[in-house]
């Protein structure tokens, strides 16, 4: 189980018991999580991009693909 999913059975736990410290704490731990995973997820995007942004610049320049 991911952590996020962790997480969120965590904050369905702290729900079904009513008490909002434990909600409030369980949602934070959350949002914080999720935040990670969107930069996470950003930075990968960004290399990704930065990589095929290469590739480009090499073919521009050569006139050929990499392959020959």
């Amino acid at each position: 189980m991911s952590s996020i999913e962790s997480l969120r059975y965590k904050l369905y736990l702290a729900w079904e018991k009513g008490s909002s410290q434990e909600i409030l704490k369980a949602s934070q731990e959350l949002d914080v999580e999720i935040v990670k995973y969107m930069k996470s997820s950003l930075a990968a995007q960004k290399l990704i991009k930065g990589q095929v942004k290469h590739k480009i610049t090499a073919f521009d320049k050569e006139g050929k693909c990499g392959h020959g």
